[in-house]
């Protein structure tokens, strides 16, 4: 999923036939919205913060000192 506020670029064919032969859903905002949407980026984010750093911690209670990807 790709959601874009208007910008021209990914107006153009060749990407928008690139985005349906890889199923990517493209969702376009009206101008002067996204900044409401903003406070959820937050919320979303924090809560995924807070999961991973307690997975880190219980890894690290089993001894290991390295996460990589």
């Amino acid at each position: 999923m790709l959601i874009y506020n208007r910008f021209d670029t990914y107006e153009i064919l060749e990407i928008l036939e690139y985005y349906f032969t890889n199923n990517i859903l493209l969702y376009y905002l009206p101008s002067y919205t996204s900044y409401k949407l903003q406070p959820y980026n937050i919320i979303v984010f924090t809560l995924l913060k807070v999961a991973y750093y307690d997975n880190v911690k219980r890894i690290e209670r089993r001894g290991v000192n390295t996460i990589s990807k």
